[in-house]
């Protein structure tokens, strides 16, 4: 329940940040380069979070099929048909009792955390040196460095986030992610892992002074095949002036009691 009621408490703050004229807030100047703060994600009306897709992600090949799929099942309706029994690779959904990103305290990673903005907001800090960004996630306290200016190294280590590495092209900062340890579910509409080839490009774009845009586009050569991505995922996020993130800490048995709850409603 504890997830529940943060994802409450930041939906009451946008709204606090929506009452006000939307002139009082757009006409401030910014520095489109600056996205340093805390940012929510603006409430949308639907139902689930899947980056706002109709499309679902590229079909798996015959690999993929082998060792990535979920065939226990995920817990929400399939990215791109919220109504299909399965997913396009033929996992099942809306399974009581099946897979989500962070199921059990285990890391949500990337990209499903930004699958959880309207749970707890995220927000960029900048190093006082200037080499990298810091991207905190409210959402079971994860976090990830935006290393600027840089190269993936040549032998990188797995990891739940992936190492990432971020430039700017005009106002636009680009963030390049590699290295992925393949543990995680890519997001909650997805039934599969991805592979340790997933691919992960982000390109986040201050509109305004308190909106900033997020455009994604996904690669998994061994999951998808060397000529398929997923693009047109996007999120629009709202400055939260003022906001600190807070304390989440996920508890294995507060999870324990809530599926138990769910499951002795259904019978």
């Amino acid at each position: 329940m504890r997830f529940i009621q943060q994802k409450n408490s930041t939906r009451l703050l946008l709204v606090c940040l929506f009452s006000f004229p939307a002139w009082a807030i757009q006409a401030q100047d910014f520095d489109p380069r600056d996205i340093s703060g805390v940012w929510g994600e603006l409430p949308t009306g639907r139902p689930g979070f899947n980056y706002n897709m109709s499309t679902p992600p590229p079909r798996l090949t015959e690999w993929g099929m082998e060792n990535l799929r979920m065939m226990e099942g995920i817990t929400h309706a399939a990215v791109g048909d919220p109504r299909a029994t399965e997913t396009i690779n033929g996992v099942p959904t809306l399974t009581l009792g099946g897979q989500y990103p962070g199921k059990d305290c285990e890391p949500v990673g990337m990209p499903g955390n930004l699958d959880y903005v309207d749970f707890g907001p995220v927000e960029f800090v900048y190093t006082r040196d200037g080499d990298r960004i810091i991207q905190m996630l409210e959402y079971h306290r994860e976090w990830r460095t935006f290393w600027l200016d840089e190269e993936h190294p040549d032998d990188l280590f797995p990891t739940y986030m992936g190492h990432s590495v971020a430039s700017w092209d005009g106002d636009t900062l680009v963030v390049d992610t590699i290295g992925f340890n393949g543990l995680t579910q890519i997001t909650q509409g997805v039934g599969h892992r991805p592979s340790d080839a997933f691919h992960l490009v982000e390109r986040y774009t201050r509109i305004a002074y308190d909106r900033l845009q997020l455009e994604m586009t996904m690669y998994d050569e061994k999951a998808w095949g060397p000529d398929a991505s997923w693009s047109g995922l996007s999120k629009t996020f709202a400055l939260m002036p003022d906001e600190r993130l807070q304390e989440f800490i996920c508890v294995p048995s507060e999870y324990a009691e809530f599926d138990s709850a769910l499951e002795d409603s259904s019978q």
